[in-house]
């Protein structure tokens, strides 16, 4: 039996859009792995971070080099708190096992002043002597006034694998590299 000529057509186009629909699961499949133990992009929402960061810059972040190798003191990181349903950054100011202890705004590890360059608004705040759990991280503000962090809702984990739009609640999912929005204030973040 010989086809007609109006068939071979529409099995050309249902192979070809099959063909299309595996593409584009095989591509979701890749997005979903990249942006689960990869690589992540948030934005600025508020005024904690200033001047390091201001509301409205994009930020990039790497999920896997902080679940293989750690986090350091002065990393900038993306994290959540217990009760809250949204993603804060902030920096890493206490590692696990220190004491942190605050006077006058002034932020003590094991009874040593922490030099911050990186602070343009201070705060007159204190805290008593706090031992940060093993495992856990304090991490504040850079716009001490203003930052809702670790002073309030206590330390985050440096937990499991953590997914996007999946927060756990006090974990650290990523740590923040790159600022790429605005395009004039492209840079690394110290």
């Amino acid at each position: 039996m010989s086809q007609t000529p109006a068939a071979a057509p529409k099995k050309d186009a249902k192979k070809e859009i099959m063909e299309w629909v595996k593409s584009i699961l095989i591509a979701l499949v890749i997005v979903a792995i990249v942006r689960t133990f990869l690589f992540t992009m948030i934005r600025v929402d508020g005024t904690s971070m200033l001047e390091t960061l201001q509301d409205g810059d994009r930020l990039a972040a790497t999920i896997i080099d902080g679940k293989l190798f750690g986090y350091n003191r002065g990393d900038v990181v993306i994290c959540t708190y217990p009760g809250a349903d949204h993603y804060c950054v902030k920096r890493i100011i206490g590692l696990p096992g220190e004491i942190i202890e605050i006077k006058g705004g002034a932020v003590y590890i094991n009874g040593n002043p922490l030099d911050e360059p990186y602070l343009t608004h201070h705060s007159a705040d204190s805290m008593d002597k706090y031992q940060i759990p093993e495992g856990a991280y304090f991490v504040m503000g850079d716009n001490r006034p203003v930052s809702l962090d670790s002073r309030a809702v206590g330390p985050v984990q440096a937990g499991p694998w953590v997914q996007i739009g999946i927060p756990e609640k006090g974990s650290i999912l990523a740590k923040v590299h790159l600022r790429l929005w605005p395009f004039d204030t492209i840079s690394t973040i110290d």
